[in-house]
């Protein structure tokens, strides 16, 4: 007769009871994942429809405001511009400041840096347009007989209405400009003042890769060359 012990399980009881255990946690297991993988995608949708509903919104919060700046004596109205924010092309706003020092030199004047100016318009010019450059200064129209030498001084405005012209043709090189300025004539030994206002035409090119010697690499970096030059007085009654 087999003797056993109150409560005491064979071998085979104790095993089978472990290996349902085993079963029953891995099950339970499986399902705990399983909640928690649809728990983290239900997450994840929330938080796109909400990143949704967020940029929905955005449009309605966002103000885009363009400023003008009016010249109150010119009224030229002007738009204030930034590289980034207007997408100001690099080539464009490098342009409009080669453009403006290169107006600055060629008509506004002061005897005692005629010579500076001189210089740096021959340098940032085409030899055609150096040349009835130079043709001016031994004219009649010569600045220096024009202000009398030392008696008057001549001050472009600091910014002249500048509006670029891209040519439609794809091989033209040469790109379109139209400038408009006031120039302040003044009398050094009475100090009073006198405006005109002008238009330039011009055309210019921009060629860095156009090979230079070092010197005048560093007169003109970026080979800024204006091509064509008219000039053209406002008739004020």
């Amino acid at each position: 007769m087999e003797f056993k012990l109150p409560g005491f399980k064979n071998k085979k009881d104790v095993t089978d009871s472990s290996v349902s255990f085993e079963e029953k946690n891995i099950a339970l297991q499986e399902r705990m994942n399983r909640i928690y993988k649809f728990g983290g995608i239900g997450g994840m949708l929330i938080g796109g429809l909400s990143l949704l509903a967020l940029n929905a919104e955005l449009p309605l919060k966002t103000t885009v405001v363009d400023a003008y700046l009016i010249d109150k004596v010119t009224g030229v109205a002007e738009r204030l511009t930034s590289v980034k924010k207007e997408h100001l092309s690099e080539n464009e706003a490098i342009a409009r400041y080669f453009i403006t020092q290169y107006i600055k030199h060629r008509e506004g004047y002061n005897f005692f840096s005629l010579q500076h100016d001189y210089d740096y318009v021959m340098a940032y010019s085409a030899e055609n347009v150096a040349a009835d450059y130079n043709a001016l200064f031994n004219s009649e129209q010569a600045p220096k007989l024009v202000y009398n030498k030392a008696e008057k001084t001549a001050m472009v405005q600091d910014n002249p209405s500048v509006i670029i012209s891209p040519s439609s043709r794809a091989d033209d090189k040469d790109i379109g400009a139209y400038i408009r300025f006031r120039l302040t004539i003044r009398d050094v030994a009475t100090g009073q003042t006198r405006q005109e206002f002008w238009n330039v035409r011009l055309t210019y090119r921009i060629e860095p890769q156009v090979e230079m010697v070092s010197g005048e690499r560093n007169n003109n970096p970026l080979k800024f060359v204006v091509t064509s030059y008219v000039r053209d007085k406002e008739a004020r009654g």
